[in-house]
């Protein structure tokens, strides 16, 4: 069974801080509780507190409980969209990383040897992953289309051919019909051209996170008497008996329908002097996991002032919701005013206003009645000093249909 410390079970507004040392349940109506998770099964998670007795939440209640843990810098595979499975700490100097013609297989501190189709690795991290920035380089150029696998060095190198094996200590690829042997510590990142880039949307249903930042995409989640065993298809279960490292549940339910997740009507930056920022999506934009207010978020969008994003509303959502406030990355600096309209067929209508948000204010919550909305338009406009680190997020922004 999860063991934490637990304080009042009460219903708080998303301006309160969130306690790091305390997991909290997120409802899918926006309000936050703190409490025990007892258990999971078939969607339904099973809490209490000091305050409460044991009381069960179905599926279509709860959005997400806890956030995910910062990630290690160790070696990692990158995986079915947004998965990535951190390595063992390894102290051999040996990467617990093995590579055939048709798997990967990565030994990770929960789950054990996980053994991954090699056509669903988007990426294998070496060297790079100890190097956050240039680990995200690193991604991006693995996603660009290549004639045969890629060994990126740590001198800066890049070699393409076939990789043939990896054992952890070595890796052999073909170059121009002859092996090469490569030393794992030459290594920076690996990445395949022949990928499925599967994400598991058919049945993928829920976000798992570890104590060492790894998150997956899985089917099912069930948690009993401390045993936690994931399952990511029909034939793939992931199983730990140590449920103390399991640190992160986010529901990915028909009920909700995450911003990141929808590919949006239209999107325009208006540089303050010069230079374009893209949208975001379930990244922040210097290409880090999205931080506010010292948590971390799997989901959500960012923007750099000054820019708009439009979404049509999906059939059926009253509400949208989301935590707003200036990613971590921005220090104390960046200042912002995030504005939300809805388009209704009497025109544009102002649904939404922040006061002016900086870099360090708590972040808050933002809650819309879509009642005749076809559409909403998410702004950032400038504030103090231009826009110098106005790097906004919209964290876990998602439309919640009844």
């Amino acid at each position: 069974m999860i063991r934490f410390v637990v304080v009042t079970f009460v219903a708080l507004t998303l301006t309160t801080v969130a306690n790091a040392n305390a997991p909290e349940i997120v409802l899918q109506n926006g309000e936050r509780h703190i409490a025990r998770l007892l258990g999971i099964a078939d969607g339904k998670l099973t809490i209490n507190s000091d305050e409460s007795s044991e009381q069960t939440l179905a599926p279509e209640q709860w959005m997400r409980w806890n956030h995910p843990a910062d990630p290690a810098l160790r070696p990692t595979v990158h995986f079915g969209g947004s998965s990535q499975l951190l390595a063992k700490q390894d102290w051999t100097g040996k990467v617990p990383i093995e590579i055939s013609s048709d798997e990967v297989i990565i030994n990770h501190h929960a789950l054990g040897k996980v053994s991954l189709n090699r056509r669903d690795v988007r990426c294998v991290l070496v060297a790079t992953a100890r190097e956050p920035d240039t680990a995200q380089r690193l991604l991006a150029e693995a996603d660009r289309l290549a004639d045969g696998d890629r060994v990126w060095l740590t001198n800066g190198d890049l070699l393409q051919g076939r990789i043939v094996s990896f054992d952890g200590t070595r890796l052999d690829l073909e170059l121009a019909g002859e092996l090469t042997p490569i030393l794992a510590k030459r290594i920076a990142g690996i990445a395949f051209v022949d990928r499925t880039d599967s994400t598991q949307t058919k049945d993928t249903r829920f976000l798992a996170g570890f104590d060492d930042g790894s998150i997956v995409e899985v089917a099912n989640v069930r948690l009993e008497d401390g045993q936690l065993t994931l399952t990511r298809d029909d034939t793939t279960q992931w199983t730990t008996f140590d449920d103390s490292q399991f640190v992160f549940l986010q529901s990915l339910a028909p009920s909700i329908v995450y911003l990141s997740d929808m590919e949006p009507v239209n999107f325009k930056h208006t540089p303050y002097f010069s230079g374009a920022w893209p949208l975001a999506q379930d990244r922040g934009l210097d290409g880090n996991a999205l931080s506010t207010g010292g948590c971390r978020y799997a989901k959500g969008i960012a923007m750099h002032s000054a820019s708009r994003v439009v979404y049509q509303v999906p059939d059926g959502a009253t509400k949208f919701l989301a935590t707003i406030g200036l990613d971590d990355s921005a220090g104390d600096q960046g200042s912002v005013v995030f504005r939300l309209y809805r388009l209704t067929a009497s025109g544009l209508e102002p649904a939404y206003e922040s006061p002016v948000v900086r870099g360090g204010t708590p972040p808050q919550p933002v809650s819309v009645d879509l009642a005749g909305a076809t559409a909403v338009v998410l702004v950032v406009d400038y504030a103090d000093r231009g826009d110098e680190l106005d790097r906004a997020n919209w964290l876990d922004a998602r439309f919640v249909r009844e």
